[in-house]
């Protein structure tokens, strides 16, 4: 959007779509986990309409829709934002990740913070909410013992080697991974079984 004010050169400013957007982008790189950023998507949210095909559009295209489905779900179950309806209910994700998504808690993840759970629950977590060929790319990455090059950035160095060395690469890990991951399949088909997995996501729109 551009922002005009008599005298002054006209002004480029991102338009609250965007905003979300990049909302939601902090959100992912914190493994959502922080409460402030789900009240910045509330306020975002609250300011007026937004174009709601835009806003998918532009997450699908960046990866992130998973992230934008699980934190506006949080906005909406923690501060009762008004959301559509596909979005709370995880349309366009696969049935067994968002089985697998409600069955990691995102809103104990919030309210706990950082600390909550291991730390491959907390990869698996994110992997779950990612594009799968961002998702297959990223294990990828990590079987060949390559991490993520602004790991230190996200931890807040200086330079990169203020931050120790990376202990999520290698064929162990992504192991220990791939069988958290299978724990959780196998214990939310449990939770079905015996009466439903942990209520998250609202029941889908009929086609």
């Amino acid at each position: 959007m551009v922002l005009e004010s008599p005298g002054s050169p006209p002004l480029r400013a991102p338009s609250l779509e965007d905003t979300l957007i990049h909302t939601v982008s902090q959100s992912e790189q914190d493994g959502v986990t922080e409460l402030r950023r789900i009240v910045d998507l509330d306020r975002i949210v609250g300011q007026r309409e937004l174009d709601w095909d835009y806003v998918r559009r532009s997450a699908a295209e960046a990866g992130l829709y998973g992230f934008l489905c699980v934190t506006l779900c949080l906005a909406h179950r923690l501060l009762g934002t008004t959301i559509p309806h596909d979005l709370l209910a995880g349309e366009g994700l696969r049935s067994a990740d968002r089985l697998r998504i409600a069955g990691l808690r995102p809103e104990q993840r919030v309210v706990g913070g950082a600390d909550t759970g291991t730390v491959a629950e907390s990869y698996a977590f994110r992997l779950l909410c990612a594009r799968p060929d961002h998702r297959q790319q990223w294990l990828r990455d990590r079987l060949r013992g390559i991490g993520d090059p602004l790991r230190w950035v996200w931890e807040g160095g200086q330079t990169p080697d203020e931050v120790e060395d990376e202990k999520t690469t290698g064929p162990a890990f992504v192991l220990k991974l791939l069988l958290v991951m299978s724990i959780l399949q196998a214990s939310t088909w449990m939770a079905r079984f015996r009466g439903g997995p942990p209520e998250f996501w609202s029941t889908p729109t009929a086609s």
